[in-house]
C-alpha cells in the first residue's frame, strides 16, 4: 500500500541539490556533471566517464552501465540511450534525510520506498537497497 502526500515541485538543479546530504562523496563532488549524462548513448557516456563500465542486464531485460567506483548506474532503454540513474550506498544518518523524506509525494506502507516528484525528476529511494533512482519526467 502506498500513501500519498502533498506535491511539491521547484527547479530542478535546486532539487539535486537537496539530495546532496545523502549522496556518496563520489557523486556529491560531481553530481551535475553525472545528471547531464541522463538522455545520452551508451557510447556518450563510456567516453565522458574515465572507468570502464561494467555492462550487465538486469531481471527485467535492461542494459546497466555499472560505475562501482562512483557507486553509480545508468538503465538504459532500447536504444542504448540513459533513462535513468541511480545512486548506491545513500547516506540516511545525514540529518538532512530526515527533512526529504518528509517531502516525499508517496511513501510505502512499511516506510521501505519513498516516491518523488519534484522539478524535472520523478525519483525513487529505496532503504532497503540504499539506492536513489532519478529519471527525467519527459521519459
Amino acid at each position: 500500500d502506498i500513501q500519498f502526500l502533498p506535491e511539491e515541485s521547484s527547479d530542478s538543479e535546486d532539487v539535486l541539490a537537496e539530495f546532496l546530504p545523502v549522496f556518496p562523496n563520489s557523486v556529491a563532488d560531481s553530481y551535475l556533471y553525472f545528471f547531464s549524462l541522463l538522455q545520452k548513448s551508451d557510447e556518450e557516456i563510456k567516453s565522458k566517464i574515465q572507468e570502464a563500465a561494467e555492462e550487465r542486464t538486469d531481471d527485467s531485460g535492461q542494459v546497466i552501465l555499472d560505475y562501482p567506483y562512483y557507486s553509480v548506474h545508468f538503465t538504459l532503454d532500447e536504444n542504448a540511450v540513459s533513462k535513468s540513474i541511480t545512486i548506491k550506498n545513500i547516506n540516511i544518518s545525514a540529518s538532512e534525510w530526515e527533512e526529504l523524506k518528509e517531502k516525499a509525494t508517496a511513501v510505502s506502507e512499511d516506510q521501505h520506498m519513498y516516491y518523488f516528484i519534484s522539478g524535472d525528476y520523478k525519483i525513487v529511494f529505496d532503504s532497503e537497497s540504499m539506492e536513489i533512482t532519478f529519471s527525467e519526467l519527459n521519459l
